[in-house]
This record gives structure tokens, sequence and C-alpha cells, in this order.
């Protein structure tokens, strides 16, 4: 979610006033921290979501670029804040240069509470829930996109226990696996590892029976577009396309990793939307190959 920049200005120049003084030290990373839980404790969550953005950037100027468990824990609490725009600062924060252990404990907490907090509005036509559910579904999508890039079996474990516990679309406007398998299964396929891929195949045999094209043919566009940059044609969508891609499976699995391992460092800053191409297929109504 992108913030104001008189606010992102603000909080900035709480943050880092010290460093723009001439005749004072550059900060520490224990002033920063400090100064941040400080501006945190606002009742403006356009504030406290501006504060983050700016801790972010101030850290990235520390002699560690911020990648202390420290920084990584303190911006992690702010994933915990009930304001949908200070959490959505707080996944950008951690999205690259942060310490993975703790950035990765805190995304697999946060997409449960997300998920769960999408869930509860699903069905609900006010107007407010509406809104949040939008929301909080764009911020679900970016927390998928920082999670494939952390190329660790962690994420892929997350990103799983997400996808596999998705169900059919039931009547009445519950549309979850609608809305959600998109950006679960780019990740995956992201990661591209063995496991990642096939739980993305296998999900498919949930969506066989009518009212269930939402999210089968998102899971198809997903697959296509991944079979297709690898130089395998994608079968074409129809009856019985969950045994297509079965089969498909079958016959390149071992093109991949059986695993990504574990991160030890931080990773580096991304310099594309890792999911994009998922996302565009999703909104044009493509059949999942590229134009």
């Amino acid at each position: 979610m992108r913030l104001p920049l008189t606010l992102m200005a603000v909080a900035t120049l709480t943050l880092t006033l010290s460093a723009q003084a001439p005749e004072t030290q550059p900060p520490t990373e224990k002033s920063l921290l400090s100064e941040y839980r400080d501006a945190s404790k606002s009742n403006d969550p356009a504030y406290r979501a501006a504060a983050v953005v700016a801790m972010a950037d101030a850290s990235r100027e520390l002699d560690d670029a911020g990648a202390s468990k420290a920084v990584a824990k303190t911006l992690a609490k702010a994933l915990e804040d009930d304001a949908l725009e200070v959490q959505a600062a707080a996944i950008g924060a951690l999205s690259w240069g942060r310490q993975p252990d703790v950035v990765l404990a805190a995304f697999e907490d946060h997409i449960k509470s997300l998920r769960n907090e999408i869930e509860k509005r699903m069905t609900r036509p006010d107007e407010e829930s509406v809104a949040y559910k939008k929301d909080a579904t764009r911020q679900y999508a970016d927390l998928c996109d920082a999670l494939a890039r952390h190329t660790d079996d962690r994420s892929v474990e997350i990103l799983i226990g997400q996808l596999r516990t998705l169900t059919k679309n039931t009547k009445g406007g519950n549309n979850l696996s609608t809305l959600l398998s998109t950006p679960l299964a780019g990740a995956l396929l992201e990661l591209g590892s063995q496991e990642a891929v096939e739980a993305v195949v296998k999900q498919t045999g949930v969506y066989v029976n009518p009212g269930q094209q939402g999210p089968a043919k998102r899971l198809h566009q997903a697959l296509s577009i991944f079979s297709d940059e690898r130089g395998w044609a994608p079968p074409t969508y129809a009856d019985g396309y969950d045994q297509v891609w079965r089969d498909w499976l079958g016959e390149h699995e071992q093109e991949f990793s059986e695993k990504l391992g574990k991160l030890k460092e931080p990773i580096s800053e991304p310099e594309y939307d890792a999911l994009a191409r998922y996302k565009d297929a999703r909104d044009a109504g493509r059949d999942g190959r590229r134009p």
C-alpha cells in the first residue's frame, strides 16, 4: 500500500532528525529502534505506517544495512497492528534485506491471521467488510510475493499449508479459493521445487465439479505460464484438466529441484515483481499463455 508522501516525510523527519543535523553523529541501531517505538505509539494508523517505512529506510543506512534480528523483530511487530496499512508497510519493510529466520516466522503467523480476517468477511455485504476484504486480499498477494522471494523450504511449507486448506467455493458468496489461488499458486511455482509444483498440481483435483471454474481456471493459468516459460507446451483447459496436469507432472517432475535449502543470509533487493505475470494473466482473463 503506497503511503502519502507528506506522512512519510513527517515520520522520516522524526526518525532521522539526528542524521540530518551536521553537528551530530549518524543514528545508531539503538537510537533508531527507540525513536521508532515512540513513533509507533501514535493513535493515527497512517502515521504508524509511515513510521514503519521511515524506520525501514533509515535502518538500511546502518553498517549492517538493517540485517540484524533486532531490526527484523521490531519491524515484524508492526504485522500485529490492527490497521491494514501498517501491516502492508511492514510486509514491504521485511520483504528483503532482513534476517530470514525472523522474517519467515513472522510471515507464517501473519498469513494465517490475515486469511482468517478475510474468511470472516467473505459473505458480509456491508461496505466496510467489502472494502477490507479487497485491501486484505491485495496484501495477501503481496505477502505471497514476499515469501516467493525467500527461496527456502520454509516458504514452500507455509504456502502449501495455505493452498491445501482451500476448499471448494460454495453458494452464498464464499469464493475464497478464487481470491487466493492465483497468488498461492504463483508463489509456489516461482519457488519451483518438486514439492511446490506437486502441491499446485494436486490442488487442481479439488476444483473439478460445476461451480468451481473460478479457482480451476486460475490454477490452470498459473501452471500454463510456468510450463510455457520452460518451453513445454501447456495443455488446453477442458474437462479432466486435473488429470492432464498430473500426467504433465509425471513427465517433468525430475526437472525440478528436490529441495531449496534454508536461507542463512538476508536476500538482496528484488528488481521485479515475482508474481506479476500470474497477476496479469488473472486480471486479463487469459488462458494462461503470455500475449
